[in-house]
């Protein structure tokens, strides 16, 4: 037991201390305690590993042989896994030690055919056990093939220590200084199809795949200290059946990202796509039955260097109906106001809004067989699909603020005007104001009130349920004013709201003016005089929040989530 400890006592004194009975008789008593001591390394690291490992030079003191740099720890592994009872002599220890010494072996000859793989991909391909062996991590029947091809496309420097296999399975490291800011993130897509009591029966079919209907995400980084990039990242989801359709098993969704190179310093956004290896047709879902709507998949991403994960969730839903989805408005007419929206999300905000406008073409069920398309927004600042209606402040959706555009630059009102005050319009006539400018007040009531688009539960509220008109940014919240400092500068088409430039319904006149060139859109925040109301307002080159004005005008409203 004590062998190797004496000899090594030997071997370090030398000619003349070892030339006497008594001195040798030294040297044994030392190595007989170097041995005790090694052994008592030994069983106390089986006993619970939180102790100190042992070293070589333990297994040597203790009289074991074949232990070295290549298998120590391998030896130690099965040490820890053998317990007291199984290492409390030299010749059990001697045990663990050979089989330790044949894991080794295997780590060589799995790390050897990893290499030769590398430097000729004719060489058989490694196994799942072959990086196991090779004490690599995280390798899998998902991940088998993807660590092949990167084993393939470096060379045999690039895998000659379980380190760098290691490092080339994980692909390239998440940059120390970037941190994604939103640990989840909802990419909602509409798919409907409900046959009655509505005419003509909404049929809207979702659609998923790898080129035109590609779904287009947002992700919002921060980058601190320098420059930096952004590895790319993908992840895929497999898409039940009963989510299509058409009952189509094995449709595979890929979220994910391209490099993101040159990232500044500062906070903003970068592009990720959802795409499907084969066209996805989603599941149509009944705007009555199916309100809520399905997640159909699920992805995570890394959002910083640790172990912090994201999440991304695609989902589907028949729209949200607006607040006066099938009601008569007050010309009798049933169908005027039968619009679907999406929500989405701004990232960096946190905050979720109705996809389009009020009113927006691309929200009208009429128009099936042309331009309904729930899932679509505002492709261009003038893309009059996505204009919508245009809102005397605190009136409700009425038929007075309907438009029908016909252009990016031209558009019919679809009522009449009137000069005649009226707290509580039967008709649908758009209110003018004509008093001379020293007149007290320049509302379309006869009484003004600030109450009546305050909140989601206000009077005249023209938002769907869960859904009111933003606030500006005198007001606590700062609704508006968190959401254009969001956008890249001046471009709100860039933004998540994608608002476009649908001018306004003049208050003298009625006519319409600046489309294309502003965008007007109300908030529910009053100001001390009565007759006025917040609003924004923005063009190519500027923006504008917490201005007031008449509330005769007639702008856009977007609605906010209320929360």
């Amino acid at each position: 037991a004590n062998l190797n400890a004496v000899n090594a006592g030997v071997n370090a004194k030398g000619v003349a201390d070892v030339d006497t009975v008594a001195e040798i008789q030294a040297v044994a008593d030392t190595g007989n305690s170097t041995a005790d001591t090694a052994m008592a390394k030994i069983i106390a690291y089986a006993d619970d590993n939180t102790n100190p490992a042992p070293t070589i030079q333990d297994y040597v003191d203790a009289g074991t042989i074949g232990v070295d740099a290549a298998n120590l720890n391998a030896v130690n592994a099965g040490v820890d896994a053998e317990g007291i009872e199984g290492v409390d002599t030299v010749a059990e220890i001697q045990v663990v030690a050979d089989v330790g010494n044949s894991a080794a072996d295997a780590t060589d000859a799995a790390i050897a055919k990893i290499v030769a793989y590398a430097d000729d991909n004719t060489n058989p391909a490694p196994t799942i056990q072959d990086y196991a062996n090779a004490g690599v991590i995280g390798v899998d029947a998902g991940k088998l093939a993807e660590a092949n091809a990167a084993v393939d496309a470096t060379d045999v420097a690039g895998v000659d220590t379980v380190a760098k296999i290691q490092e080339l399975v994980d692909g390239p490291k998440f940059p120390a200084n970037i941190t994604i800011n939103s640990s989840a993130i909802d990419s909602v897509m509409a798919s409907i199809y409900d046959n009655s009591p509505y005419s003509p029966a909404i049929d809207f079919q979702g659609v998923v795949d790898d080129g035109a209907n590609t779904i287009n995400i947002k992700i919002p980084y921060t980058v601190v200290t320098d420059t930096s990039t952004l590895p790319a990242y993908s992840k895929t989801f497999t898409i039940a059946a009963g989510d299509t359709q058409d009952n189509v098993a094995d449709i595979v969704a890929t979220f994910g990202w391209a490099e993101q190179l040159n990232l500044p310093v500062g906070s903003g956004t970068f592009n990720a796509t959802i795409t499907t290896n084969v066209t996805y047709n989603a599941k149509k879902l009944d705007i009555d039955d199916d309100t809520i709507g399905r997640v159909v998949a699920t992805f995570s991403y890394p959002m910083d260097r640790s172990s912090s994960k994201g999440t991304v969730t695609l989902k589907v839903i028949p729209g949200i109906k607006d607040r006066m989805f099938g009601v008569a408005d007050n010309n009798g007419d049933t169908d005027t106001h039968n619009f679907l929206y999406l929500p989405v999300t701004n990232p960096i905000t946190g905050r979720t809004w109705l996809s389009n406008n009020l009113g927006a073409e691309y929200a009208d069920i009429r128009n099936q067989n042309g331009n309904f398309n729930p899932s679509k927004q505002a492709t261009a600042s003038d893309d009059y699909k996505a204009y919508g209606s245009l809102f005397q402040w605190g009136r409700k959706a009425d038929g007075h603020e309907l438009i029908n555009w016909t252009s990016g630059t031209a558009g019919t009102t679809r009522t009449g005007t009137t000069t005649t005050l009226n707290d509580d319009p039967t008709d649908t006539l758009f209110i003018l104001y004509t008093a001379d400018i020293s007149d007290e007040s320049r509302d379309w009531r006869v009484n003004s009130d600030e109450t009546i688009w305050k909140n989601e539960t206000s009077t005249n509220n023209v938002c769907p349920a869960g859904y009111r008109i933003p606030t500006s940014d005198k007001d606590n919240e700062k609704e508006w004013e968190a959401e254009t400092k969001s956008w890249n500068g001046n471009d709100a088409l860039a933004s998540t709201l994608k608002l476009p430039m649908s001018g306004a319904r003049i208050l003298e006149t009625g006519a319409l003016q600046g489309q294309s060139s502003y965008g007007f859109y109300w908030s529910s925040t009053n100001v001390e005089t009565k007759d006025r109301s917040n609003r924004i307002l923005f063009g190519s080159s500027f923006r504008r929040t917490g201005e007031d004005y008449f509330r005769t005008a007639g702008y856009n409203i977007r609605c906010i989530k209320d929360q």
